[in-house]
């Protein structure tokens, strides 16, 4: 007889005739089922992240199906996680007891995970404290991309984020900031590692003080300042250290509001020192000024026995600074004759006596070029506190 080879799935019926050797015609119908081999699609070739779960699904439906995939597993979808070739092989039958088969194969890919590695430079310091965070991440660096946010965990502060291989950052607030970092390659793998609590940013103290009053004349407070620190006074209570350097041998740890007395004129450069239970320190210098008032010789005696040989003028403070726009502490000195004639001109005149000492300066008038006798001079001088011009006599004598 003819074979039938259907294209399609289904019943179909089929009228057969048949003629004996009679010549006699007989006619019979028959049905036949047929039924399509299953085709799952698992679909293309897969790549997943190493340590991620991927479900493979047959994509067949038919309750009746029978599924089996080369991992054991039944059923229509599995889990898979790692490298290999999968297959899913599905089986139906008819009551007939006829069965038919399929299957598909997939490939899956695992790519490495990017495994986030990072060090900071310093985990913990005084405000401000710079930090540079060094990438030690597992990957091909050149297609990986980068995300660091860091935050304070107990204030809820956003401090940075950055896209960047190896950010630097600097924290401007003292707090407790934890870190972290996303990376993700380029085929989509991200991984992230968080350092909580990674960064210690401590308080710095922030040094300053008045000084009242900063300039003045030992006669008018008799070298008596009060000295009062600013803004850090509230955080004593929690730890906080501080001394002052009065810069004439004096140490002083009592009180943020005190009185000092300087015994004698000069420049004092004070100094206020702060620090922190956690060593964070900080200082500050302003230099208070004590001028007396200027005291002229009216003789000297320049015969070699060290006393009154020079024209000294007791507390007379030569210290300057070249730029200084006021000015501050330059002089002049001229010595007249009686008649007028000026025997000796000095600027900055450099030789005075303190507390009873004698400093000889690089200019300096001994009389060695003029006779004993009556002379008359002029000196001008703008100090700190204030000029002074003053005119008097000078007697030179020499013993016999």
């Amino acid at each position: 007889g003819p074979y039938v080879i259907p294209d399609t799935a289904g019943s179909i019926s089929y009228t057969i005739h048949l003629r004996d050797e009679f010549g006699c015609v007989y006619d019979t119908n028959m049905t036949i089922d047929i039924l399509a081999n299953p085709k799952p699609d698992i679909g293309p070739d897969v790549e997943i992240c190493y340590g991620s779960m991927h479900e493979l699904r047959a994509n067949y439906n038919d309750t009746t199906a029978v599924y089996v995939w080369n991992t054991g597993e039944h059923g229509q979808s599995i889990m898979v996680a790692s490298e290999g070739e999968y297959i899913v092989k599905i089986t139906t039958s008819l009551p007939s007891g006829l069965t038919c088969k399929g299957s598909d194969t997939v490939q899956v890919r695992v790519s490495p995970r990017p495994n986030p590695q990072f060090t900071a430079s310093d985990t913990s310091g005084c405000m401000p404290m710079t930090v540079h965070f060094t990438n030690s991440s597992e990957a091909d660096t050149a297609t990986m991309t980068y995300q660091w946010t860091c935050w304070d965990n107990e204030k809820g502060y956003l401090a940075f984020t950055s896209d960047q291989r190896e950010p630097s950052f600097t924290f401007e607030n003292a707090g407790v900031y934890t870190v972290r970092l996303v990376v993700k390659t380029n085929n989509g793998c991200v991984d992230s590692l968080i350092r909580w609590n990674y960064l210690t940013v401590n308080y710095q103290p922030t040094a300053e003080f008045t000084a009242t009053p900063e300039v003045s004349l030992m006669s008018e407070n008799n070298g008596m300042v009060n000295f009062v620190v600013l803004g850090d006074t509230a955080s004593f209570g929690d730890g906080m250290s501080f001394y002052w350097d009065f810069a004439d041998g004096t140490i002083d740890s009592s009180s943020y509001n005190i009185n000092h007395t300087f015994e004698n004129w000069g420049d004092y450069d004070v100094k206020l020192h702060m620090s922190t239970p956690a060593g964070c320190t900080n200082e500050i210098t302003h230099t208070v000024v004590l001028e007396a008032d200027l005291v002229f010789p009216n003789v000297i005696t320049p015969n070699g026995d060290g006393v009154n040989d020079v024209f000294a003028i007791k507390n007379l403070n030569t210290e300057m600074d070249p730029l200084d726009p006021d000015n501050y502490r330059q002089n002049e000195l001229y010595i007249y004759d009686r008649w007028g004639k000026q025997v000796y001109k000095a600027e900055n005149y450099d030789t005075y006596m303190k507390d009873n000492e004698l400093i000889t300066g690089e200019k300096v008038f001994d009389g060695s070029k003029v006779n004993d006798g009556t002379y008359y001079f002029s000196f001008y001088y703008k100090g700190k506190y204030k000029t002074v011009n003053y005119h008097g006599t000078l007697e030179i004598i020499r013993s016999r």
